[in-house]
């Protein structure tokens, strides 16, 4: 009786990961250029904190996307907040120049400023 059960929840795990699995690329493809846009210059900003700044946690943006239509640039500008290892919380603004290929639907950083963070 117990192998039977056994056997049983194991296929119901089997099936669960099953059918959540591949729901990645669905969402994505229709995720808007901006957003993309967003999501890669925030990356970028994360990845430049934890390379140069000891911190708590994850970062929280404040983002805003600009679309140069004439050059087909991104530009996003915004407030990046982080806690060091005191609690004590940090700002920094940030620019961020991202070229998008609707083609491929990829976001691709070419400049990323970030200002030097100081406490709030």
């Amino acid at each position: 009786m117990k192998k039977i059960i056994a056997l049983l929840m194991s296929a119901i795990l089997m099936i669960s990961l099953a059918s959540c699995g591949g729901g990645g690329s669905s969402t994505s493809s229709s995720e808007s250029p901006e957003k993309k846009v967003i999501s890669a210059a925030e990356n970028s900003v994360s990845t430049k904190i934890a390379l140069n700044y000891k911190t708590q946690g994850a970062p929280t943006f404040d983002s805003y996307c600009n679309h140069d239509e004439e050059l087909d640039t991104y530009t996003v500008t915004g407030k990046v907040k982080v806690k060091d290892d005191y609690g004590d919380i940090y700002s920094a603004k940030y620019t961020v120049y991202v070229d998008y290929d609707a083609e491929k639907g990829k976001a691709n950083v070419t400049k990323c400023d970030l200002d030097t963070p100081t406490k709030d």
